[in-house]
């Protein structure tokens, strides 16, 4: 295909999507096709438009017409907090009073402009100061008829007002509420119809808010930041929930605290209500130790119907793992920055043949691959230990069942890490991320059954290490390479001192090593994103 306008509609418009709103602008003055397809309201539609700037000024009307028919728009105000100290104390000094607006339009004004008699939005997020974001929607939210997801994310400004009204979002038809408010200025929620709720601020608002609307919620995520508020909403009941995250920074030592002062029998019963108050549960998030150590044995007990848990930011000990194991229904685990602490020098096991998907990503404990995870067919971990070989060696021996395998290297790839890779007869894609060196297949073996290999943030590839590829891989159908550098060469001059190398980074040079690329892999798909191609040569 020679010309990108031969693609199809569908795929064109998915190209320009990723598109920001000034390089929309720019591709519409390409040709009459680019100009049709950024204007057509499905296209628009199914996009976000960011718009991020001062908002001194409106919109002229050819932007108007570039963005008129989208959907989902997100508009940034930048704060006006960033002078340096030495002008802040000059003002200071000098008793000067901030008159910016008063000759010209506010900013609020220019963006409830934009978006009030415009615009048939369905999304929109907002990130502007309390006062900005209340200037903008006070009154007029209900216009949005068909508003259905609104997210408002707010930041202090040194000229708020002393206004301690209660500000009202109200909305009728409005299903999803996303909220990260930093005041204390009184607030009030009324949405009849909302179904998801993620409350990033932690304030005696935030506990009301979830006890009106706790019993139609279907997804809910809560930031808190004391146990207290914790304690209230465990209170409640959540027959609809299906998705839960709960987080509270650091909390390691509350937990402790806790586990000291905790009412065994009182808070036992309230723990095991709460569990029971939530059947429909499917997927949750833990970001909080306390959390974790109060409902990990009423979840076990009861047997929950629970289908994928994440735990990021905690520090577990082996009770609660044994806890988390008796999860029958399990599918999905996930262990993001958790570290496992065990009282022995051995290293944790986890018996759960019916896990599905395993992902351990940037945690400070090993787990042993053995029978007890050989139903698994995901696997997600961060190979850091040099003896990385020797793990590979456990997960190629015992999860025959694997289908899809990703490694993330911060170590050395060592030579023989590959070398039982022909063991899992029903792998289909592999991918690695982060390495540090050049990837070897010295000693890998045939794998007919891989279909797609993904390589990311590897920035000291070479073509001729590719080369194996086609070869180890007869049924390869597509490799992605994201984020990294490859360089190409001919054969004779791989061996050049580095002394006497330079790298051609001109287009020439990349068409030169896109051209090896494709004559090493004919069979494949080559797929690049964010990628450097470069030619190596002498000097």
């Amino acid at each position: 295909m020679d010309n990108i306008n031969d693609l199809p509609v569908e795929i064109l418009e998915r190209i320009l999507s990723y598109l920001n709103f000034s390089d929309r602008k720019s591709a519409c003055g390409v040709c009459s096709h680019w100009h049709n397809v950024l204007r057509t309201v499905r296209f628009q539609r199914q996009c976000r438009i960011h718009l991020s700037n001062e908002f001194d000024q409106e919109l002229s009307d050819i932007e108007m017409r570039v963005i008129q028919n989208y959907r989902n728009m997100s508009l940034s105000l930048y704060s006006d907090d960033s002078d340096d100290d030495e002008d802040n104390e000059q003002r200071e000094d000098e008793g000067l009073i901030h008159l910016k607006y008063l000759f010209v339009p506010c900013p609020e004004i220019n963006m409830k402009k934009l978006l009030f008699g415009r615009f048939d939005l369905e999304a929109l997020t907002l990130y502007c100061s309390f006062e900005g974001t209340r200037e903008i929607l006070e009154n007029q939210l209900a216009d949005m008829i068909n508003l259905r997801e609104l997210e408002l994310f707010t930041y202090t400004n040194k000229y708020s007002s002393p206004d301690q009204s209660v500000w009202v979002i109200h909305h009728d038809r409005l299903k999803s509420l996303k909220i990260d408010i930093k005041t204390a200025k009184p607030l009030k929620i009324v949405l009849p119809h909302l179904t998801k709720l993620e409350l990033l601020f932690n304030c005696r608002y935030s506990f009301l808010t979830i006890e009106t609307y706790c019993w139609q919620l279907q997804s809910l995520i809560v930031h808190f930041r004391d146990p207290e508020t914790m304690d209230d909403m465990m209170s409640l009941s959540f027959p609809m929930l299906t998705h839960l995250e709960v987080c509270m920074e650091e909390d390691k030592d509350v937990q402790l605290g806790y586990a000291q002062t905790r009412n065994k029998f009182a808070d036992k019963e309230k723990e095991e209500n709460f569990i029971k108050s939530i059947p429909k549960l499917r997927s949750m998030v833990i970001g909080s130790n306390l959390f974790l150590y109060r409902i990990g044995m009423a979840l076990s007990k009861f047997s929950h119907q629970l289908e994928e848990l994440t735990l990021q930011d905690l520090k577990i000990d082996t009770a609660e793992l044994q806890s988390i194991e008796k999860l029958a229904k399990i599918k999905t685990i996930v262990l993001l920055y958790t570290k496992i602490i065990s009282p022995t020098q051995n290293l944790p096991k986890l018996y759960m043949p019916h896990l599905h998907h395993l992902s351990l990503l940037y945690h400070s404990s090993n787990i042993i691959f053995d029978s007890g995870l050989a139903g698994l067919k995901i696997l997600k971990l961060i190979l850091d230990s040099e003896r990385n070989d020797k793990v590979l060696h456990k997960i190629c021996n015992n999860l025959l069942n694997l289908e899809r395998l990703e490694l993330v290297l911060y170590n050395k790839w060592r030579k023989r890490c590959l070398r039982h890779l022909n063991n899992l007869k029903k792998l289909r894609t592999l991918r690695i991320s982060y390495c540090d060196s050049d990837i070897y297949w010295t000693h890998c073996p045939v794998v007919p059954s891989l279909q797609t290999i993904i390589v990311d943030n590897c920035y000291k590839l070479r073509t001729e290490t590719l080369q194996p590829i086609s070869r180890l891989f007869p049924g390869l159908v597509s490799i992605y390479l994201d984020d990294c550098v490859v360089t190409g060469s001919d054969e004779d001059d791989v061996t050049i001192s580095a002394n006497n190398v330079e790298f051609d980074e001109t287009e020439e040079g990349k068409q030169r090593c896109y051209e090896q690329l494709k004559l090493m892999l004919p069979q494949c798909i080559i797929s690049l994103d964010a990628t450097i191609l470069r030619w190596q040569c002498c000097k």
